[in-house]
C-alpha cells in the first residue's frame, strides 16, 4: 500500500514540475514577444557628440561619408507570438460568448431549482400546519 502512495506522489510531483515548466516557457515567450520596439543597433559609428538631439548622424557628419541609420525594430507580427494575436483574439471572443451562454443556462437551471424547492417546502409546511 505504501508503494502505491509513493508512486502517486511521484506522478503528482512530475505533473507539477511539468506544469511549472510550461508556465515558465509561456512567460518567456510572452516577454520575448512584448520586448520594447525601437531602433535596432547597427555597426555604424555613433553620432558625433556635438549633434543636437533629433539630428541624424548622416546630417551631422561633416566629411560627407554616409553614416548608416538605425533600422526600425521588428514589427509585432514578426515576434514569436505575433502570428497568434488574431487567432487568440477570436478564440477569446468565442470563449467569452460560450461562457456567457453557459452562465445564462446555469442561472435558469438554478432559478428553476429554487422555484421547485420553494414550492415543495411551501407544500410541506402547508400539509404540516393544516392539521393544527
Amino acid at each position: 500500500m505504501e508503494v502505491r502512495s509513493l508512486m502517486f506522489a511521484h506522478h503528482r510531483l512530475l505533473a507539477g514540475a511539468g506544469l511549472i515548466a510550461a508556465v515558465i516557457a509561456v512567460v518567456i515567450a510572452l516577454r520575448a514577444g512584448t520586448a520594447p520596439q525601437g531602433a535596432s543597433l547597427t555597426w555604424g559609428p555613433a553620432p558625433s557628440a556635438g549633434a543636437a538631439p533629433g539630428v541624424s548622424a548622416a546630417s551631422a557628419a561633416p566629411s560627407g561619408i554616409p553614416v548608416p541609420q538605425a533600422s526600425p525594430g521588428p514589427s509585432p507580427a514578426s515576434s514569436p507570438l505575433g502570428g497568434l494575436q488574431l487567432p487568440l483574439s477570436v478564440l477569446f471572443q468565442q470563449l467569452n460568448s460560450e461562457t456567457r451562454n453557459t452562465a445564462i443556462g446555469q442561472s435558469a437551471i438554478l432559478r428553476d431549482i429554487g422555484d421547485a424547492i420553494r414550492d415543495r417546502v411551501t407544500g410541506f409546511l402547508n400539509s404540516v400546519t393544516a392539521g393544527r
